[in-house]
Parts: structure tokens; sequence; C-alpha cells
């Protein structure tokens, strides 16, 4: 089986982020969205729609759009590798799939270590930033998971 990682309970979730990197910056997604983490499965291209929907797949009878986290983020497109994995999400019972580099980690910030994002500019280039976290030394760019939704 492709999966890597299946998270299961959403009491144990709350407050808590998975951590994923893409082009050297570490991202977090608030953890009770996330249902499962899988290796890159084969995806079927949907004409018409922005490069950053690389089309839908199949997974386990439920069909959800994916996303190539890179070009949303205005990236380029780089190959595929072993760390390359696919973020499952839920919100509402609507399904998404997150193409990512890898995943690092799941962390818990406490409140002081969750900044306000800087405001997003006229090209709206920080639309899908949360929040700005706080963990050791580093700075996580928490994505917001309703923004990237209503994409």
């Amino acid at each position: 089986m492709d999966e890597i990682l299946e998270l299961e309970n959403k009491n144990e979730m709350q407050g808590k982020h998975l951590i994923f990197s893409g082009f050297g910056v570490k991202f977090g997604l608030e953890l009770e969205y996330i249902t499962e983490i899988l290796a890159v499965q084969p995806i079927t291209p949907v004409p018409n729609t922005p490069a950053y929907i690389k089309g839908v797949m199949n997974n386990r009878g439920t069909i959800m759009p994916v996303v190539d986290m890179r070009l949303m983020l205005n990236h380029e497109q780089t190959e595929y590798t072993e760390r390359t994995c696919i973020i499952s999400l839920n919100k509402d019972n609507v399904h998404l799939g997150l193409i990512v580099d890898s995943v690092e980690d799941v962390i818990s910030f406490q409140p002081d270590d969750i900044l306000e994002p800087p405001n997003a500019n006229e090209n709206g280039k920080n639309k899908y930033l949360k929040a700005i976290g706080k963990s050791g030394s580093e700075a996580i760019q928490i994505l917001d998971i309703v923004k990237i939704y209503e994409t």
C-alpha cells in the first residue's frame, strides 16, 4: 500500500501542525484537516485548469483534486523524488491532495510562538499565509487551509 501515515484521532490533533518543506522553506498545516500522507500516485489530468492543479486521483474510492504546492506558491516545478508526497486534506467533507517536497514533523506551537503574518501585497503573494510560527530558531509559514480550498 502507498500509504505512509494515517492520522485518525482528531482530538489529539487540535493545535498541532504538520510541517512540510518546499523550495527551502518550511510550512505548517493544521493537523486536524489532514487525513493521511500518501506516496505520489497516478494523477489524471483535467483540461482547462490552472497549471498548479495537477488533476484528480482516486484515493480509496474518493476522487479528489490534487494541487502542486510549488506551482500554487509561484515556484518552479521540479522532478518528484522519493520524499515527494501527497498530503490528503478533508475540510467539511471536501477532499483535496497537496503535493509537497517532503513532510518533516508534527509540532505544537505555544500561543506566544504564533505571530501575525505580514500584510499581503497588491499581487496577493501572501494570500495563503495564515500566521508565522516560531520553532527554535526557525520561522515556519502556517498556511491558511480555507484560502487553499478557495483557490
